[in-house]
């Protein structure tokens, strides 16, 4: 893959992939579209990034990347508390949601791909972000959970929860409406932390 591109080419390529990835699965996505948007030729997009898988890894890396720098900001690692950084991530994720629906459209269609190659690229990041807590998690006053509880099983059971209901919505073909995301994911965090922390910290 040569990804020795001039920057404001790189953009145009990252943006149209994003737009073409997020309307379509995987394999309906078509290289001419995305060629035709980022007014290159198709060939030249090939010659930099030789297949649309890798094409497809290159911009999940780059829009990982970005999340991680929107979220992960200098008052991210100030929080100690574990539902304030949970609730402080949640808003942040939202915040860029409005702002770039494409991207979370993107993030969504890829999350729910079922071709090979998607499923194999997402898979990756998925497990990257797994190797990534503990540094996301590294300053939080872990003396507030119960002895009993685990951090890392709290996280688990909240990644679940919220993939739950992303799975619901794609089962009733329903929008992810903002409101009700934002009262469902209150509901859960204050369950979570009814059973997670010491009586005196709720």
């Amino acid at each position: 893959m040569n990804t020795n591109i001039p920057e404001e080419k790189k953009e145009a390529i990252i943006n149209a992939s994003i737009e073409e990835f997020a309307k379509h699965e995987y394999k309906h996505a078509i290289l001419e579209n995305i060629a035709g948007n980022a007014n290159i030729s198709k060939s030249l997009l090939l010659y930099h990034f030789k297949t649309k898988k890798r094409l497809y890894e290159y911009v999940y890396n780059y829009v990982y990347e970005y999340i991680e720098k929107i979220i992960a900001d200098s008052d991210f690692y100030k929080i100690t508390d574990f539902f304030e950084l949970m609730e402080y991530s949640f808003y942040k994720k939202l915040e860029m949601m409005e702002r770039y629906k494409s991207i979370f459209d993107f993030l969504i269609q890829g999350y729910f791909d079922e071709s090979e190659d998607a499923k194999e690229i997402v898979n990756m990041y998925r497990d990257k972000k797994q190797i990534d807590i503990n540094n996301y998690f590294k300053n939080i006053d872990v003396s507030k959970f119960k002895d009993d509880v685990n951090m890392q099983d709290i996280i688990q059971m909240i990644t679940y929860t919220s993939e739950g209901y992303l799975q619901s919505r794609k089962k009733m073909t329903k929008k992810i409406d903002k409101e009700d995301m934002i009262k469902q994911y209150s509901k859960w965090m204050n369950m979570f932390k009814q059973i997670s922390y010491k009586k005196k910290y709720l």
